[in-house]
């Protein structure tokens, strides 16, 4: 199987993550660069939280 679509995402991923920041950064400020790079293990552990619990819901519903 060909893994080359999967690079590309990812490759593209980065260039936009990395192109959104110098923007951010540049062009808006600094501050908003930081307060961008503190929210986002706070908005990481919310999407992991609910999917944890959309998960052991799944888990629950299938055991009745």
């Amino acid at each position: 199987m060909d893994n080359s679509g999967f690079f590309l995402s990812n490759a593209l991923q980065s260039l936009n993550s990395t192109d959104g920041s110098i923007i951010l950064g540049r062009f808006i400020s600094v501050g908003a660069l930081a307060a961008m790079s503190a929210f986002f293990p706070v908005l990481f552990f919310l999407i992991s939280f609910l999917i944890g619990i959309g998960n052991g819901s799944t888990v629950l519903i299938g055991q009745a």
